[in-house]
């Protein structure tokens, strides 16, 4: 399920309706319509990276978590990116044949704000990524990475293998208060 330029085509007939269209009512009422095919689709594509991640959250490591979720956002920056293109080719093919193309202009610009949305998401799991890997280093070297470069070497090395293949967690309430007894 996308929502695909080639897929919305009733869409764009209300947008061309409505170009047409002389009651200011009208016009109103359909370019509500032709927004509202998209609205459910967008709202699913922004929806999926949720529930994926609560999902993977259920026994699956953080930073197992964090890297699916950097590949899931690298892919809805895919798709956005693609849809903003398309709606885009779309709207200057409709111009050039002399069609108004106010309502696909609003759609695209709607696009592009979804891609601006992902890019941020993105560059949020970015720096989750960045932080819980400058944690497995300050982990395991005792202090903070002094550089990035030190950072990069230490995640190609066997060392960086050994610290990422397990992850403590925390014991459970019973078992620290066992413990201290």
């Amino acid at each position: 399920m996308s929502a695909d330029p080639k897929d919305c085509r009733e869409a764009l007939q209300h947008a061309e309706r409505t170009a047409t269209t002389r009651t200011p009512d009208l016009k109103a009422q359909l370019t509500k319509i032709s927004r509202g095919f998209l609205r459910p689709w967008i709202e699913l594509e922004r929806r999926m990276p949720l529930w994926r991640g609560v999902r993977e959250l259920r026994g699956v490591k953080a930073l197992q978590v964090l890297r699916s979720r950097l590949d899931a956002a690298d892919g809805q920056v895919a798709e956005c990116q693609r849809l903003v293109t398309g709606w885009r080719e779309l709207a200057d093919q409709e111009q050039a044949r002399g069609k108004n193309v106010t309502t696909a202009r609003d759609m695209l610009e709607t696009f592009q704000a979804n891609l601006v949305v992902a890019v941020r998401r993105k560059e949020d799991v970015e720096k989750a990524l960045a932080k819980k890997l400058r944690d497995l280093f300050k982990g395991a070297k005792g202090r903070e990475p002094q550089t990035d470069q030190e950072l990069h070497e230490w995640l190609a090395s066997a060392e960086c293998k050994a610290a990422t293949a397990f992850e403590p967690t925390p014991l459970p309430q019973a078992a620290e208060g066992g413990r201290r007894s």
